[in-house]
Order: structure tokens, then sequence, then C-alpha cells
């Protein structure tokens, strides 16, 4: 008689300290500002141009370009749409995004009246910039595999073979405890029913990312003469990262003797803060 194995559901909660991967390296320096909709129209072109709140987040600089006050407000409506293939089956999922990209303020003082030699005015901004967005759904799903998470935890226990009270808690251990996972006495290896009988489940995999990183920052800067400009921006970062995952396979033609289902689901969240320091400099050597 079929023996009915049902879900295996898992939380990862970690409580203790780890390194990075070279995934979380990639995922958390690699930045796309999205700033004011000036700034996003002309693709961040603003490291040598300013005059605009980005433009703090990118070249201090910028915020010496700035000839009177300026209140900035950046509001954004998105969609990412992925698409997959997996085992010739196409598939699709998308998200709606809404966020604040920006919020700033700057200010300017003239050092003199209609003075345009020397030290011309001083600036100083405050406010936030979005640099980075990890929200997006991903899909995949197909019929008639030939491999299984199983495999996975069976290599990882069978090299070399380890007692059963010494499995990982997050992983092997609950297909252990669910019968996901057995022991040959015979053979002194672990192993799996869908391995053995030929594969042939169906498996679909979702993933939920949600996640940003915004830059807090004050600038200062200073314009000498309408041609060199100087500023800096003491930057305070904010991560925040949590991704939803859940793997689901199953046996739709119901030919694996011992297997119905399994749904694996795993959960990170990280948050991280920090803070930098940018100087920067923009000369003019002509008006134009």
């Amino acid at each position: 008689m079929k023996r009915l194995v049902y879900t295996i559901s898992i939380l990862l909660i970690s409580c203790s300290a780890f390194a990075q991967d070279l995934t979380d390296a990639l995922r958390y320096s690699n930045y796309h500002i999205s700033g004011t909709a000036r700034s996003a129209a002309m693709g961040n072109a603003f490291g040598a141009l300013g005059g605009d709140f980005s433009s703090l987040s990118i070249n201090p600089a910028g915020v010496a370009v700035y000839r009177s006050g300026e209140f900035t407000f950046t509001p954004s409506v998105g969609k990412i749409s992925i698409d997959g293939t997996y085992l010739g089956n196409n598939a699709n999922d998308s998200k709606y995004n809404v966020s604040i990209d920006n919020l700033g303020y700057v200010t300017t003082i003239s050092t003199g009246e209609n003075s345009e030699t020397g030290l011309v005015s001083l600036s100083f901004g405050l406010g936030f910039n979005r640099l980075g967005s990890f929200s997006m759904s991903m899909l995949a799903e197909g019929a008639n595999s030939n491999h299984s998470i199983l495999d996975y935890f069976t290599k990882n226990v069978n090299n070399p073979v380890i007692n059963s009270d010494d499995l990982d808690p997050y992983y092997e251990r609950l297909a252990w405890d669910t019968y996901l996972l057995n022991y040959d006495d015979q053979n002194q290896e672990y192993f799996n029913d869908i391995t053995d009988n030929g594969y042939g489940q169906s498996q679909r995999k979702t993933t939920d990312r949600r996640g940003y990183i915004n830059e807090y920052l004050v600038s200062f800067g200073a314009n000498f003469n309408h041609k060199f400009y100087v500023g800096g921006t003491l930057g305070i970062h904010d991560i925040y990262f949590k991704e939803n995952a859940n793997l689901y396979e199953w046996d739709e033609k119901n030919k694996i003797p011992y297997f119905n289902e399994l749904n694996f689901n795993t959960y990170l969240k990280t948050t991280g803060n920090g803070f930098n320091l940018k100087l920067g400099f923009i000369y003019k050597p002509i008006n134009n």
C-alpha cells in the first residue's frame, strides 16, 4: 500500500552569526540608484553635472552647483516580470512595486551680494536616495523531472555516511523524520524512494523577494567662481532583504511507490546598517 508522505515545512531562522557568501556580496554591492525623476530620465548621469539631489549619492560636489533651495519627493510605480523555462515548460511571474525613491531638501546660502568671484555660495542637503530594490517574484515548474532535492540530501549524508543523530536539523533531518530519507542497513547507505524508482515527479519552485538599500545622507558643498565645486556627503546605508522560497514536488502520475508529495520552504531575512564618507569635485574649464 502506498505510504503518503505529507508536507515538509521549514522556517530557516538562525541566531548565530555567519559570513556573507558571494551571492550576498554581489547583491548588496550592486547599486541601481533610483533618485529623482530627472535623474532617472538621464540615466543618473550626474557625476559631473550636479544640481540634482541624486548627485549627492554619486558625486557630493553636485550639491554646490545649486543656485537656490529645492525640495524633492519622488514616488515610483513599477512592474517586474520574469519569464522562465524549466523542463520545456514556460512560466511567468510578475510583481508591482510602489515605493519612494527620493526625499530631500537642499538650501543654498550666498556669501556676498551678487558675488561671482571667490567663494560664491555654500549649500547644504539632507534626505535620502534609494540605491537598490530587491522586489521580484519568480516561478519555474515542469513535469517528468529526472532529479529531486532528495538527491542533494542523500549525497550529503552518504559522503561520508553519518549517524542519523548528526543530520542537519534544517535539511536532512527533516527528510529523515518524515521517511523521505531512509537507511539501508545491508549496504550501509542512505537512500530515497524517488531515486530508487526512477523519478518522473512534477516540480514547482516559487521565490518571492522584497527589500531595498537606502542611503540617508547629509551633504555640504562650496561653489568657487562658478567654476570649481567641492562637496562632501556623510551617508548611512540601511539594508533590508527578505526571501521566501518554496519547492514543491509531487507524484502527479501516481507511479512512484512510497511517495506522494513534499514541500520544502526556506526563509531568509537580512538587515544591516553602515556608513560612508564621500568627497567630490567638479571643475568647469569653460562656461559652456
